[in-house]
Formats: C-alpha cells, structure tokens, sequence
C-alpha cells in the first residue's frame, strides 16, 4: 500500500488530468492546488474543489468521483 503522501500525489496528479480534459471555463477556474487541510474555522480549498467539479461534464465528474472514492479506500 502506498504512503498517504504517494496517496496524496496520485490523488493529484490524476485531479489534474481530469482537469486538463475539462473545458477551457471550467479548468481555468481551478488554481491548481489541492489544499488538505484548511485553515482551521475555514475552508479554503473545498469551494475551489466543488466549483470546478460541479461545472464539470458528467464523464469527468464521474472520473472525479471514482478517483475520490479509490483515494478514500487506498486504493490508487
């Protein structure tokens, strides 16, 4: 099993390439960072994440929700 930071760069680098694939509106709404853990009270990352994500087209929104869900099993 990979470490939870070899986790974490898969989990990035496939977040990344789905991104790539998304149109040009909807990527470029995306700041390119996937921030774990927000600042505490905050959540910084997640709305960049949802806003990104909800605009995508279903194929890749399901890729998305694959990937998250092999991320939460350990298994990528």
């Amino acid at each position: 099993m990979a470490s939870t930071q070899e986790q974490k760069e898969k989990f990035e680098n496939e977040f990344q390439q789905i991104i790539d694939a998304a149109p040009v509106n909807v990527g470029s709404k995306w700041n390119g960072r996937y921030n774990w853990v927000d600042p505490p009270g905050k959540t910084v990352s997640q709305p960049k994440v949802d806003t990104v994500v909800n605009k995508l087209p279903a194929e890749l929104k399901e890729q998305y929700e694959d990937l998250l869900n092999n991320f939460k099993h350990n298994r990528l």
